[in-house]
């Protein structure tokens, strides 16, 4: 009798804490850099899981740096000046604080390169086999660092280098026609979107030795409209879509299947670029049918929302939100760059606080422990022989 009452008070658990009825949860906010000070403008930040924010700076003064920081401490890992003509974001950070970033150096040529604020290494140049590079690099926890090039001899390559040796991932000479910008893991698999020969894209994985093809736009997807996909330490990669049937879509994949995280039948109008951390949560910026642009993370079936545009940070309205593909980290925060009524635009990481209990769920576990003295005291009987 006390285990069927037991099983009917699970169900009804299950009833009032099923997935859809997440809790809310709360985030506190840190600013990081803004446009008040040295700065003129500021690219979307790259954030680490020691809550270390990087991003590209313009500077009032003339130029553009590197910097990171985390609220509290500022470093400046690189800046114009004798060597470097320009810097050219976004930008991407690891674990030991090491940035990855874009130069154009005095005598035309560009680098890509990777710095701490006390050595700057670089990792490839457009003196040889490279011409110029595509967008932004990606730095993983090891030191590896992805980036897209055009190439010398024509055609485009992803590769991967750590400053010693440089691999090539995947190249334009077969299947792929062009190629957007990479991410990379900690095993040091690259995820990136590709044209097609035949036409459409793809979202492939590499890691030098072998290319698989995860995703492309010959089922159910018309295009995918990420031009940077995000890859965790688990393999999976998060990504947008636009699909046949009509609409927009969130999607993560593990190279054998294709999970649909959101779309935009419901609530939402349209995604940006997602940031994916290895509890598999997504952060993205939407805008929902309403017309309000929010920055929000799904994480557990739930969407829990981060802040919108037209609410107020310092005391300034926000007017838009940016946000790239690196901007979350493994502990739910995000570094996310915010514009305001007055034209200032600042850097902020938001780090989640505790999630709020349901208010039966404490009587409920007790329920939980008190089944579980039953039966402790129900088998030690048994053994007693009573």
């Amino acid at each position: 009798m006390r285990i069927a009452r037991f099983v009917c008070a699970v169900i009804m658990a299950a009833i009032v804490f099923g997935p859809a009825q997440a809790a809310t949860i709360n985030y506190s906010f840190v600013e990081i850099a803004n446009t008040n000070g040295e700065y003129s403008s500021l690219s979307d930040p790259s954030l680490n899981d020691n809550g270390e924010a990087a991003f590209r700076a313009s500077l009032d003064a003339g130029g553009a740096t590197v910097q990171r920081g985390d609220g509290t401490a500022m470093q400046e890992i690189a800046t114009t000046g004798a060597e470097f003509v320009d810097i050219l974001g976004p930008v991407s950070i690891n674990n030991s604080g090491v940035v990855a970033f874009k130069a154009l150096h005095r005598t035309d040529w560009e680098s890509v390169n990777a710095g701490d604020g006390t050595t700057t290494q670089e990792i490839a140049n457009s003196l040889g086999a490279f011409g110029t590079f595509i967008g932004a690099p990606s730095i993983n926890n090891n030191g590896l660092v992805a980036f897209t090039s055009n190439l010398d001899a024509g055609g485009q390559a992803v590769s991967v280098g750590d400053g010693s040796t440089t691999q090539e991932i995947a190249n334009t000479a077969g299947a792929f026609s062009s190629f957007a910008l990479p991410t990379i893991n900690d095993s040091g698999e690259v995820a990136f979107r590709a044209g097609l020969d035949a036409g459409g894209r793809s979202v492939n994985v590499g890691d030098g030795m072998t290319t698989q093809e995860y995703v492309n736009t010959a089922g159910p997807l018309m295009d995918i409209s990420t031009p940077q996909p995000s890859i965790n330490n688990n393999g999976d990669v998060a990504f947008s879509a636009s699909l046949d049937a009509g609409g927009l879509s969130i999607n993560i994949a593990d190279g054998m299947s294709v999970m649909e995280i959101a779309n935009t039948d419901g609530e939402f109008s349209s995604f940006g670029r997602p940031s994916l951390n290895d509890n598999g949560d997504v952060a993205v910026i939407a805008v929902l049918d309403t017309g309000d642009r929010v920055l929000g993370v799904f994480s557990g079936g739930a969407f829990n929302e981060v802040i919108r545009v037209g609410d107020m940070l310092n005391g300034l309205v926000i007017v838009d939100l940016f946000f790239g593909a690196e901007g979350l980290n493994n502990q739910g925060a995000l570094a996310f760059l915010a514009e305001f009524s007055d034209g200032s635009r600042a850097i902020f990481r938001a780090d989640p606080g505790e999630v709020p209990l349901p208010a039966a769920l404490p009587l409920f576990l007790a329920g939980l422990a008190g089944f579980g003295l039953i039966r402790r005291r129900s088998v030690s009987s048994r053994l007693r022989g009573t």
